[in-house]
């Protein structure tokens, strides 16, 4: 889906790295919640690496309502992104962790700016009072070690020392 919007797949060319999370929920009454499970794929040296698994839930108050439920994708277009899951756990990818993220609708009126994130979602539901982001990202030891074995390491598999034929499908679906 991303793929068939000429401009969104013109910024996954540009990505130094790519959050994708299948599977994103999200729901507040004043005080919300959002969680999910992703992966992590990083361009090194022109080539996408395998993916890293992480989870991440947070909470949210404020003046907010509604539900929504869908595919999201966080395009990291600067090191400074992509560094932040280096890290392993309580990974934040919104404003207060000192980012500027921007909404792909923003970017596809042609507001990018200098965008350190841009979100892009098919989120389907109405959520009133949201801001773009995520936080509380957690490195998955239980996925990626099942993924890549007992041994499975956070800075091999970012770094694309690690690998697993599994991922070639999803690594050739995203722009070289």
């Amino acid at each position: 889906q991303m793929k068939n919007d000429e401009k969104l797949a013109g910024l996954l060319k540009q990505a130094k790295g790519v959050y994708l999370v299948p599977e994103f929920g999200k729901a507040a009454a004043v005080v919300g919640g959002q969680g999910g499970a992703g992966v992590l794929l990083v361009r090194q040296d022109g080539e996408w690496t395998d993916p890293a698994f992480y989870n991440f839930g947070g909470i949210t108050l404020g003046a907010q309502a509604g539900a929504s439920g869908g595919t999201v994708a966080f395009l990291l277009m600067s090191d400074e992104a992509v560094n932040a899951f280096k890290t392993g756990n309580k990974v934040a990818l919104n404003a207060e962790a000192g980012f500027t993220v921007v909404n792909y609708s923003k970017v596809a009126a042609g507001t990018l700016g200098e965008a350190d994130v841009i979100g892009w979602s098919d989120t389907e539901g109405l959520f009133a009072g949201a801001s773009v982001g995520v936080s509380n990202i957690n490195w998955d030891d239980d996925s990626n070690r099942s993924y890549y074995g007992p041994e499975a390491d956070l800075s091999d598999i970012i770094a694309g020392r690690a690998q697993n034929d599994d991922a070639d499908e999803l690594k050739t679906a995203l722009p070289g």
